[in-house]
């Protein structure tokens, strides 16, 4: 088989400079979509993770910092992912087993073996199975924030995430670069149903925790300081023959902002299921607090970083007492109006900013007695002000539940009511629910409010 001509059906070069090409290539009973970086000697095969695909967890920026000349690097979309469609993903429990056959098949064909197996997340049970089932193929596995078990914690964690239209747009930006909306909500729901029925019915192993003690390669297992859902490595190192684990050296993590910020807001996206009454959501906030003040003490004038202290600013608020939350309050508008005067059409910032404007505008006078006390200049804030952002984060997401539920209050309290029922109607017809999902407060309380007024 002539490998460079099978490649050369469906090569798109990306770029001249940066060496990476994309190909698709029949592989069994399917396209299997990859591409392809550098012409070295040291062949490695990358798996993306859960509801992934090579450009969203193997981008350029990433790929390019391997020198082209040492290695030669194959980034697959696995079976109903990204370029591997169609048809779309079917979410299983032997999925990872089933795709350990088109990742070897695909080496092979490439004339690509031995080589080196790397895995992120669900990609690493993957990988886990390219061993085992590539045995001599395979000369190492790496394996990148991946459990092959699950615990009660990791089964509730998935079932608060499983449906993504409680997401914020700022969490499903980067799936969304890459998926419809659409796909984005099937997928992950059916992944989570996996990891619930993997708990449930296999005792929290999946088919792959069954496969590590029949490595014989030499196996890294890495893992990073937030990941939470990744239980302890020594489940998975005790078994392996020839293992290695280690944790991201966490020592940059106070002196780059970079690092700093992401901690930040992977803190708040981990918060942001949970009910306030758990109390690892204030404990996920304030360490996100943290991660994000000293961020901006480093580099204040960055957008990211001034966007993600706002958000876990605004949502620590709910735990703070009157005099703390007035002061945090006052920062957070700060943070919020330094953000948008840089993007003004950043539609989650305008939302938090309405937000905060309906939280003001809504102190009773006692309340804002309280506040007179601790700060001669309290915040200040209309309810008009909090329509403008609103009505301005409509144009930008007419869909987004959030926004719509929080038009429908606001102009209840002004006493527009046809308009307020005409919004809150909107945010309960844009709630998609899922089988066996408790319904969010918002559309209940929405339901609520449109059987009152609409008399």
């Amino acid at each position: 088989m002539n490998v460079e001509n099978i490649e050369s059906e469906a090569e798109t070069k990306l770029t001249c400079e940066s060496q990476i090409s994309e190909h698709k290539m029949q592989i069994l009973d399917r396209d299997i979509g990859y591409c392809r970086y550098g012409k070295g000697k040291i062949n490695f095969l990358f798996i993306c993770g859960g509801v992934g695909c090579y450009k969203k967890d193997y981008p350029e920026s990433m790929l390019s910092s391997y020198d082209p000349e040492v290695v030669t690097i194959i980034c697959i979309d696995p079976p109903g992912y990204g370029t591997s469609r169609p048809p779309d993903r079917k979410q299983e429990i032997n999925r990872c087993k089933k795709d350990a056959g088109y990742c070897i098949k695909l080496m092979e064909t490439l004339e690509l073996t031995p080589f080196s197996v790397l895995g992120w997340s669900e990609g690493g049970r993957t990988a886990i199975h390219v061993g085992g089932q590539g045995k001599t193929l395979v000369s190492h596995i790496i394996l990148l924030s991946t459990s092959t078990q699950v615990d009660f914690r990791g089964d509730m964690a998935f079932k608060g995430m499983r449906n993504t239209t409680h997401w914020l747009p700022t969490a499903k930006e980067s799936y969304l670069q890459h998926y419809s909306e659409e796909f984005l909500r099937e997928q992950w729901a059916a992944l989570c149903d996996v990891v619930a029925i993997v708990y449930r019915d296999l005792g929290g192993r999946f088919p792959s925790d069954q496969v590590l003690s029949t490595l014989k390669m030499p196996v890294l297992i890495i893992n990073g300081a937030l990941d939470r859902f990744v239980l302890d490595p020594k489940l998975m190192s005790n078994k392996i023959a020839n293992v290695r684990s280690s944790k991201v050296d966490d020592t940059n993590i106070h002196s780059d902002p970079e690092i700093l910020w992401r901690f930040a807001r992977s803190c708040y996206f981990l918060s942001f299921p949970l009910d306030n009454k758990d109390p690892k959501k204030k404990q996920l906030l304030d360490e996100g607090y943290l991660y994000a003040e000293k961020a901006y003490q480093l580099k204040n004038e960055d957008f990211e970083v001034i966007k993600c202290f706002a958000a876990v600013t605004g949502a620590r608020t709910d735990f703070l007492g009157t005099k703390e939350k007035i002061e945090q309050g006052n920062l957070f508008k700060e943070l919020l109006d330094k953000a948008l005067a840089m993007n003004a059409e950043e539609y989650t910032l305008l939302h938090m900013r309405g937000r905060f404007a309906f939280s003001v505008a809504s102190l009773t006078w006692l309340e804002r007695k309280a506040a007179t006390a601790f700060y001669s200049k309290p915040p200040e804030a209309t309810f008009d002000e909090a329509i403008d952002d609103f009505l301005a984060v409509l144009a930008l997401q007419p869909d987004w539940l959030d926004n719509l539920f929080y038009l429908g209050k606001t102009y209840l309290i002004k006493k527009d009511k046809e308009t307020a029922i005409k919004y809150l109607q909107r945010a309960v017809d844009s709630y998609q629910q899922n089988e066996n999902e408790q319904e969010p407060s918002m559309v209940t309380e929405a339901k609520a409010l449109l059987k009152k007024h609409c008399k």
